[in-house]
């Protein structure tokens, strides 16, 4: 049996890596305490995709917290499923820090790895990213209305999948699921301003680190949202402007070049934008997506751009600015900016005095009320504290007002949140002996005053049940051989035939992904005793009447009917000539043959049968015409 890094297993600490430790006071907990803890899982890259690496995780119980694609994962399973995932010989599970020494990693790799023993290990106090702020003042103005773009967009503007309900600007409506995270490093190349700022390599493992710290405290704060995120990174952008000496309302000119470098070229950059965000949604198979826009400081007097602002945000996306070091926050709070913001693109208002954001301002899908604001309408006053004040997270909490705004709110205590505590429909068709149906998800209807057309839920229909006459509950079949989309049609098996006359009832109900099932809905029908003498050959009806073949019951005389018409449609008032060809398959001549034709009850017979009775000698065809 193989072993896992707990036991030694591809793990060799250096000596400077072990003195580190020694400094940073960090201990191995024991086998028996790892199921609480994160682990980082590596693939080599040959093996399974991680995308199925993550379904493995879940359905070993376990936690993906952070994808880093192609190669790493951050998540908390248990030992058991860690054996299980190290038996396939290209994934290996760290619970302890990673050596990096002689590492050919690309950066994808590496950054996210420092990262994990930054973050988990301890090691970036060594590193100097746990220094608090200077004097932490909020970023000014930082949340941002987005201009209407409605004007730029195409009628049928994206094509691909979305949440349901969801439309082409929904790509951060709740903070529940996964996230997709696109994270872009600027770099001037001197084709329109004078280049100042360059990347160095610690540079960008600070920011993967700090991006990934604060994206990490902000999943923590609440588990029944289920967030996860997954990054991809640009490390390198190239734009024509010094972003970092220009006023911040520059922002559309580089990051229009930004757009354009990443293969976008509407003519408007937030169409770019969101067209990249639904892409980056389907590629990582995410619920929603944002930008990072990164810009250096490092050798910025003030480390703020041209007019003061260093952090800000578009309130519900699509993108965020931030800067190296961000005034005097400094990289070590990079974290703390990062999570403020990306409670804005998911809706959440800022609570500071300077921003007068009146307490009864509703924002967020649930249109949650700003009541922490410090700015009660005329004065300042002293409210709970709180991250959208601009305080430093690790001093501060997402207060209950800013957690409805973000989708966080469980009304009934159930331990669902509301945006996700919904009840599916169902409907249930009965067509001669079949019955089929529709399962639908239904969204809780969307109330955010800022964008509120569209409802939308990330449940799924996981099953469909039916039962006849109080019998057992039974597994409906889906049409498209599993239930895993918000809407489902399925097919009853059962043989309506098989039941006895009288009456009968068929219950049906449907569940989502939660577990919730619809109200059961109910159909009671008729089984009636067949009147022998209304079908000597066989009683016969049919929606278009064209190419419906019956058999006589009787053995001894083996008829079959074939019944066509005129007309493939009829309006009212048309004369219908429906032609009846019974033929006769046996040896002996069928004697005294009568024709039955029973039709609806919307149309009235005219004349016919004609002729109204044949003797049909064995093998031969008769026709019984009526009008």
């Amino acid at each position: 049996m193989k072993k896992n890094q707990t036991n030694h297993k591809r793990v060799t600490y250096s000596l400077s890596l072990i003195a580190l430790l020694l400094v940073s006071g960090v201990t191995v907990a024991s086998e028996s305490e790892l199921d609480d803890l994160p682990a980082l899982v590596l693939l080599d890259g040959e093996g399974q995709e991680i995308h199925a690496v993550c379904d493995m995780i879940r359905d070993l119980d376990g936690e993906v917290m952070h994808v880093f694609p192609p190669e790493v994962i951050i998540g908390k399973f248990s030992v058991e499923a860690e054996e299980t995932l190290i038996e396939d010989s290209s994934i290996s599970v760290y619970r302890g820090p990673v050596d990096i020494e002689d590492k050919e990693w690309p950066e994808s790799v590496l950054y996210p790895v420092i990262a994990w023993n930054y973050n988990y290990m301890g090691l970036s106090v060594d590193a100097g990213l746990n220094e608090p702020p200077l004097s932490p003042e909020p970023p000014p103005d930082d949340c941002e209305l987005l201009p209407d773009v409605s004007s730029y967009l195409m009628p049928s503007q994206y094509e691909g999948a979305l949440p349901y309900g969801a439309g082409f600007q929904d790509t951060s409506a709740y903070m529940v699921g996964t996230v997709a995270v696109s994270v872009l490093f600027l770099e001037s190349n001197g084709t329109i301003d004078e280049e100042t700022e360059t990347w160095t390599e610690e540079e960008k493992v600070n920011v993967v680190s700090e991006i990934q710290n604060g994206l990490n405290w902000l999943l923590m704060q609440e588990p029944a949202a289920h967030v996860s995120f997954v990054y991809e990174w640009h490390f390198n952008v190239p734009v024509g402007y010094e972003p970092i000496t220009r006023p911040h309302t520059d922002d559309d000119l580089w990051e229009e070049q930004a757009m354009h470098h990443l293969g976008y070229g509407s003519p408007y950059y937030l169409v770019n934008e969101y067209t990249y965000l639904n892409d980056l949604r389907n590629t990582y198979e995410s619920d929603w997506a944002f930008i990072i826009f990164v810009v250096d400081d490092s050798e910025d007097e003030d480390n703020a751009f041209a007019d003061g602002y260093f952090a800000y945000s578009f309130l519900g996306g699509p993108r965020m600015v931030v800067t190296y070091s961000n005034s005097i926050w400094g990289i070590a709070n990079l974290d703390s900016v990062v999570a403020h913001e990306t409670c804005h693109l998911f809706w959440a208002l800022d609570q500071t005095c300077a921003s007068e954001v009146e307490q009864s301002e509703q924002s967020g899908y649930l249109a949650g009320e700003t009541t922490n604001s410090e700015w009660n309408g005329t004065a300042c006053t002293s409210t709970a504290s709180s991250l959208m004040k601009g305080e430093r997270m690790l001093d501060t909490q997402i207060e209950v007002s800013a957690r409805k705004q973000l989708g966080w709110s469980d009304s009934d205590s159930d331990g669902i949140l509301d945006v996700l505590d919904t009840v599916p429909t169902v409907t249930l068709i009965q067509q001669d002996a079949s019955w089929t149906g529709t399962a639908k998800e239904s969204p809780l209807p969307n109330q955010n005053p800022f964008a509120a057309e569209n409802s939308i839920s990330l449940n799924t229909i996981t099953d469909v049940q039916y039962r006849v006459d109080q019998g057992e509950w039974v597994s409906a079949t889906p049409q498209d051989s599993s239930f895993d989309e918000p809407e489902e049609a399925f097919t009853l098996d059962f043989i309506v035939t098989d039941l006895a006359e009288g009456d009968h009832t068929v219950e049906i109900k449907a569940q989502n992904t939660v577990g919730n099932w619809s109200h059961t809905e109910s159909v009671t029908f008729t089984i009636e005793e067949p009147d022998d003498d209304e079908q000597p050959v066989g009683d016969s009806q049919t929606d278009d009447g064209i190419g419906d073949t019956e058999s006589s019951e009787d053995d001894d005389q083996p008829l079959q009917c074939e019944i066509s018409t005129n007309l493939s449609e009829a309006e009212p008032e048309d004369t219908i000539t429906v032609t009846m060809t019974v033929t006769n398959t046996g040896e002996s001549c069928a004697e005294s043959v009568v024709p039955t034709l029973v039709a609806p009850d919307a149309v009235t017979l005219v004349s016919g049968p004609e002729p109204e009775t044949l003797a049909i000698p064995g093998g031969e065809s008769a026709t019984f015409v009526w009008e």
